[in-house]
């Protein structure tokens, strides 16, 4: 679909806005690499939190120039990919973005204790902090 732009400059805007798309499939394969995960491993686990993620999905995406994914779907392929759903679809880094694996599950775990254990685990950091602080 070609529109005129500013200045008058005729632009193909379904080719630019596959471009970006495309940035989907790649953020996917970087996630999978970093994870160390296959692409069938990936869409099985995508497959068990969300029934209508096809086996061909990813393929056909990337065939397609890319897709924007439809919110739910982005949502369970995030969660398996350990990432946001932010950074799947725009690559703007957040804040959690900023945890490794292993302290994204350390704070799933803190987050489940009750009150004693939170302050426990509050009382083992402090001790450690002051430690290596010196105190």
């Amino acid at each position: 679909m070609e529109k005129e732009g500013k200045r008058g400059k005729k632009t193909n805007l379904g080719a630019e806005k596959g471009k970006k798309n495309y940035l989907i499939i790649a953020r996917i394969e970087e996630q999978i690499d970093k994870l160390g995960i296959s692409k069938p491993e990936l869409v099985t686990a995508v497959r068990e939190k969300h029934h209508r993620f096809a086996k061909n999905t990813l393929h056909n995406w990337k065939a397609r120039g890319g897709t924007i994914p439809p919110a739910d779907i982005a949502i369970a392929i995030a969660d398996v990919l350990q990432c946001s759903v932010r950074w799947l679809i725009t690559g703007a880094n957040d804040k959690e973005e900023e945890y490794t694996v292993e302290e994204k599950a350390l704070i799933k775990k803190y987050r489940g204790l009750n009150e004693q254990g939170k302050r426990y685990v509050e009382a083992v950091l402090n001790a450690e902090s002051d430690c290596i602080d010196g105190k």
